[in-house]
Formats: C-alpha cells, structure tokens, sequence
C-alpha cells in the first residue's frame, strides 16, 4: 500500500502546488493562459437585454419540454457575488393542442454568461420544474 502513497503523493503534491485557475496543474479553464499564468475572463456584468438574450438562447435550445418558451422579457432583480445574478422572466409557454399562457420562470446567471433554470424560486409555474428543486430534462 506504501507503494501506491509514493506514487500519488508527487502527484497530488504538483496538482495542488502547480500554477493554472483550476483544480489541476496547467488547467486554465475560468482563464486564458499567459505563459505560466492563468488570466482569468472578466465577468459579464449582467443587465435586463444581457438577461433577456440569455433566456431567448436558453429557450431556443431547450429540449425535453412539453411546448416551447417565447417571447421572453427577463428584470435582473439580485446582483450577487463573482458577477453572479438572478433574473425574472415573462414568457409565453405554448404547447400544441393548447392556448398559450404566461408564465414565470427563475433564472440563475453565472458570471462567464451562462442562464440556467432556478427550480427554488418560482417552481409552480416553472416549464422546467417538476416540483421544487427539480429540474426538467433540458439542454445545458
């Protein structure tokens, strides 16, 4: 068992040592790399438009819904730490064979851009939420 230490050890020794802005030695992936530093992306400072064309992305890649999402007007209500942010949106859901509705869907924006669905916040009338906290079967 010894044997096994000495070879892991170098090894976790460099992965936690080593230079990068992720989790092993050379990775780079919060960054670009710059020689032997990791310069890390600026964050995307998110506004209502920022919001809104995130969850029209969002939307038009979605898959596993029951209907599609449209029209969608997204308000930044929290900015949060790390560039983070939550978002409300106004959207249409239309599902075929039904009439379309309003409905409400939470989003959580990271700081690199990127919308998902918030299942703790406003799940009930979430397309994407099963019940609370869970998610429905969609592209991310």
């Amino acid at each position: 068992m010894s044997g096994v230490w000495r070879l892991l050890l170098p090894l976790m020794a460099t992965a936690a040592l080593g230079g990068g802005c992720g989790q092993v030695s050379g990775d780079c992936s919060g960054g670009s790399l710059s020689g032997d530093t990791c310069v890390p992306y600026p964050g995307v400072h998110w506004t209502d438009a920022k919001a809104t064309a995130a969850a029209a992305d969002l939307f038009r890649y979605s898959t596993g819904l029951q209907g599609t999402l449209t029209h969608p007007r997204c308000r930044v209500v929290a900015h949060l730490r790390y560039y983070e942010a939550r978002s409300i949106c106004h959207v249409r859901f239309v599902q075929k064979g039904r009439p379309a509705r309003a409905v409400v869907v939470a989003l959580h924006l990271s700081g690199h851009g990127v919308a998902n669905p918030d299942c703790a916040r406003r799940w009930r009338s979430n397309p994407y939420c099963a019940g609370k906290g869970r998610l429905v079967t969609s592209a991310m």
